[in-house]
């Protein structure tokens, strides 16, 4: 028998179309990917893809299932894929809502639960489009349970439409995991529960995951569900900061990064600290060190933690770290210039100039930063008598950073001013996640 160019063509389609009814017939029995809302919204999952290059298509779910063929053969079968790519392997799930009595909820945010109850951070929608009667809106997500076979999608939004501390359950999907039994391309090395870095010992002490939250911090984060990361930074243990925000901590932890063996990634660019319900109200500080990361982690792997520091203005600073000038207060309505540079862990302080006004003295000061993340600070003023100096802010003209505006006490010839550089302090940690189902209030002070 001669095989024609056409025969194998036909047969190739045949076997394409045969391996698509499958396809949708295995996934049909473990998925529930359409749900009827009460207005009578029919709200899909439209596509899924799991990777770095993700290809949308607009089209039945024959087309859907070919897309990641070779182009020149999608392309032949008219299927033409939106494609973006994402910088780490991220899930993408798309939604079609074909619209009922009302037009469909905004803004919408997304999470996975696993089997254990435990759910990732929502996360809000990453693009959208709108016809006259269906929406399509899709959500990227780099942290889900990547060794359980199928995930449970909730989707969410705010209670009354404008209210974003209140929010309301949409809907729950089941869908295959895209990534299940997908192995990592290399081992993860672990690192240390403990380093020392810029004169300091930072310490992961533990990582509790599942904490429960309600009330205030539950709506305006969108989670019911928190991970917390404890650190021992020097001797200091975590939680003995009280409400008094006089009483400040020597660190601040300014940015979290988490990651296990399975390519999971978690970001938070401004965690929350220890959680002081007030009533009603409630406090938070980032200096006592405990970082609150919304949603829970997955507990069967070791993550490595990548935790940003910096230490709080103070002005114990050791001497690596300020630097004390004298200068002499002028005359009134007179200006003196000045010659004097501070150098602090690689960035200059300049002192241009000091005057007096008719209210104030106004010290000129100039920075030259090492690189970005560095600041200066203004730590402590005294004059000649060791009195007390207060002083304001107010915004300079370039190369003049700020003008220090000085209250000085009667019967002030000189002062001495203290200034301080801080600057980010990067820690790597791992730790296991332990499963701690508590709610968030018990970090409230003892009385």
């Amino acid at each position: 028998m001669t095989w024609t160019k056409g025969k194998i063509k036909l047969l190739l389609a045949g076997a394409i179309l045969l391996a698509v009814l499958v396809c949708l017939l295995l996934r049909g029995a473990s998925e529930t990917r359409t749900v009827r809302l009460p207005d009578g919204s029919r709200v899909s999952v439209r596509q899924v893809s799991f990777g770095k290059t993700h290809r949308f298509v607009d089209g039945p779910p024959w087309q859907q299932m070919l897309a990641a063929l070779p182009t020149n053969i999608t392309a032949a079968l008219g299927i033409r894929p939106k494609i973006r790519s994402t910088v780490e392997d991220t899930l993408v799930v798309w939604f079609q809502w074909e619209l009922g009595t009302n037009t469909y909820p905004w803004p919408q945010w997304l999470r996975l639960i696993d089997s254990n109850g435990l759910a990732s951070g929502a996360v809000f929608v990453s693009s959208s489009i709108t016809l006259s009667n269906k929406a399509t809106v899709s959500f990227d997500l780099t942290s889900f349970p990547r060794n359980e076979r199928t995930l449970l999608l909730e989707l969410r939004a705010p209670e009354n439409g404008r209210d974003l501390s209140m929010w309301r359950h949409l809907a729950n999907f089941r869908i295959r995991n895209p990534s299940f039994r997908r192995q990592p391309p290399r081992p993860m090395t672990a690192w240390p529960t403990s380093t020392f870095a810029d004169g300091e010992q930072f310490t992961l002490l533990a990582i509790n995951t599942g904490l429960s939250a309600t009330g205030a911090l539950a709506g305006h984060t969108q989670s019911n569900q928190w991970t917390e990361l404890l650190f021992r930074i020097g001797t200091n243990e975590p939680a003995q900061r009280t409400t008094n925000p006089y009483d400040r901590g020597a660190w601040v932890i300014k940015s979290v990064e988490l990651r296990d063996s399975l390519g999971n990634l978690i970001r938070e660019r401004e965690p929350k600290g220890r959680f002081f319900p007030m009533g009603d109200r409630y406090m938070i500080r980032t200096d006592d060190g405990i970082a609150l990361v919304p949603g829970a982690i997955w507990p069967n792997e070791m993550w490595n933690v990548r935790a940003v520091f910096e230490r709080q203005p103070a002005p114990s600073f050791d001497v690596a770290h300020r630097w004390t000038t004298s200068i002499h207060i002028p005359e009134p309505r007179e200006r003196i210039l000045l010659d004097q540079t501070g150098r602090v862990e690689g960035c200059e302080i300049r002192l241009p100039s000091i005057e007096q006004t008719s209210n104030s003295v106004a010290l000129s000061v100039g920075f030259g930063r090492r690189s970005s993340g560095y600041d200066w600070h203004l730590l402590h003023v005294e004059d000649q008598r060791g009195s007390n100096v207060l002083w304001g802010w107010s915004r300079g003209v370039a190369p003049i950073d700020k003008r220090i505006e000085l209250r000085a006490p009667a019967g002030s010839t000189d002062l001495k001013v203290t200034f301080g550089v801080t600057h980010p302090v990067t820690v790597e940690l791992s730790g296991k996640p332990s499963i701690l189902r508590e709610n968030v209030a018990r970090w409230a002070p003892k009385q």
